[in-house]
């Protein structure tokens, strides 16, 4: 019987070992206590992607790579992920990533090991495509992103006409060869440039040389014209150098018009853009937007615009290292449009005589220049009610000067009219009276730097210019009708021809 009890507690005891021996394994024979080690990404893939792509994946470095078709965002993928059973992945399969960098998984086992898996994209290089515009030739609708790099070689002058619209996506590259390549959009035709910070659309010359392609000409009133994070370099080739000329076609055609805002315009031979209105008598929007743009390293001034276009700038918008440290500004047809005068980090320089028709309000601290016998002239009351607010402060006056110093450099300002809104206050005057103010209607035939007599032959006049600084003047310093009922007070006077004040 014991040689029994002994065999029985040996036959338990072998039970029990084996028992012990199942309960230490699993199916994937490499955990304890019946949980699985297993950590693995077996597949990785986007399936949005027409075609799929399938990374590759290398077990031994655990790291995954993927070539993605050229003209897609990377920064908004969507993974599909397959990995060992019971295991589970962190970020979760089918959460949006940014591949634009490298993006690591983590994969915890059922018995809580873990592993790290490093994944890396890359976008396939562009296939570039050729126009040349010869015959037969297809120009494209729309400029896709073909991939990294340039994805569109220009040859030739691409004509937008006929209310065409021809959109560049975001991304785009495109490289013009010749001095005569680049766009011109005219009867009612749009080019539409809607790009984004992470992927902009860049316009370049073959060499970074300014001037070696034509650039980009809009003679259209479209409001499709609209561009954003475009950057546009080393145009400017032909008669009119510019990156962007904007060019009404015709009078009777309305005046174009485009938006601009987060754009560059660099290394471009004349000015970054130069808006040329051909004279034409009307009032012209130009610019429906405009904000947040870079001008840099253009040879010319950074800007050439007419008057109506000074009230579209933004404070936002920078202007450094071009050839011209100032925004031209022309037009001797006159400011049509009511415009508040932002202060920027340049002053402006006036070409002409610029007739005031419409409001003209000028921000503190804004400086203005102004080229032989330019000035501002509300005296031909024709077409509108002018009135001019120059209303400085004594930490930011208002600067109205010559475009080089001396005495009797520029016109002057002729304000002759009796809007009681008129004012000048804290304002600079320097270098005027270089010519006479011409009018056969009052006695303004004299040099003087602020001409208050009134247009109107008989009006009443209530003319303000307080804490003013009048200088090296041709002619009188401030003129001024008999009867007038004038406020003078806290002006300096230097270096002035005739007499400081002069009444007629």
């Amino acid at each position: 019987m014991k040689m029994v009890k002994n065999i029985l507690n040996a036959c338990f005891i072998i039970g029990i070992l084996i028992v012990m021996n199942a309960c230490s394994k699993n199916d994937n024979g490499g955990a304890t206590g019946g949980k699985s080690s297993a950590k693995a990404i077996t597949a990785f893939a986007f399936k949005s992607l027409t075609p799929i792509v399938n990374a590759s994946i290398n077990e031994a470095s655990k790291t995954i790579t993927a070539i993605i078709p050229g003209g897609t965002d990377i920064s908004n993928l969507v993974p599909s992920i397959t990995i060992s059973d019971k295991a589970s992945v962190t970020p979760m399969s089918g959460t949006v990533q940014d591949f634009s960098k490298e993006v690591a998984y983590t994969v915890t086992a059922e018995d809580g090991s873990s592993q790290i898996y490093k994944v890396n994209t890359s976008v396939a290089a562009a296939v570039t495509k050729v126009i040349d515009c010869s015959t037969g030739a297809t120009i494209p609708t729309v400029f896709t992103d073909l991939g990294e790099g340039v994805d569109y070689i220009v040859r030739c002058s691409i004509s937008i006409t006929n209310g065409a619209i021809v959109t560049i996506n975001p991304g785009v590259t495109i490289q013009f060869e010749v001095a005569n390549a680049g766009f011109i959009v005219k009867g009612g035709a749009a080019l539409k440039m809607i790009g984004t910070a992470t992927k902009p659309i860049i316009l370049q010359g073959k060499t970074s040389t300014p001037g070696s392609w034509t650039g980009i000409q809009i003679g259209s009133e479209n409001i499709d014209n609209q561009w954003q994070y475009v950057t546009l370099k080393d145009a400017g080739a032909g008669t009119y150098a510019a990156g962007l000329l904007i060019s009404d076609e015709a009078y009777f055609l309305g005046n174009s018009q485009i938006s601009i805002k987060n754009c560059t315009f660099t290394n471009n031979k004349g000015y970054g853009i130069w808006d040329l209105d051909n004279g034409y008598d009307y009032p012209r929007t130009v610019f429906t937007g405009f904000d947040s743009n870079t001008f840099t390293q253009n040879t010319n001034a950074p800007l050439s615009i007419t008057a109506d276009g000074i009230g579209k700038l933004d404070a936002k918008s920078t202007f450094s290292n071009n050839g011209q440290n100032y925004i031209e500004v022309h037009g001797k047809r006159g400011l049509f449009a009511n415009t508040i005068v932002p202060k920027l980090s340049l002053p402006f320089l006036i070409m002409d005589n610029i007739e005031i028709h419409q409001r003209f309000n000028i921000l503190p601290g804004v400086s203005f220049q102004f080229y032989t016998d330019a000035g501002f002239n509300l005296d031909a009351q024709y077409k509108g009610n002018g009135t001019f607010i120059a209303n400085g402060t004594a930490t930011n006056p208002i600067s109205f000067t010559g475009y080089k110093s001396g005495k009797g450099v520029w016109l002057g300002l002729s304000l002759g009219n009796n809007d009681p809104e008129i004012i000048l206050n804290y304002c600079m005057v320097d270098g005027a009276g270089s010519n006479l103010h011409n009018n056969s209607a009052c006695i303004c035939n004299v040099k003087g730097a602020v001409n208050f007599y009134p247009y109107i032959n008989g009006a009443t006049s209530k003319p303000i210019a307080t804490n003013c600084t009048i200088s090296n003047c041709g002619g009188y310093g401030i003129i001024y009708r008999k009867g007038s009922v004038i406020n003078f007070t806290g002006n300096t006077y230097s270096n002035i021809t005739l007499d400081n004040e002069k009444v007629f």
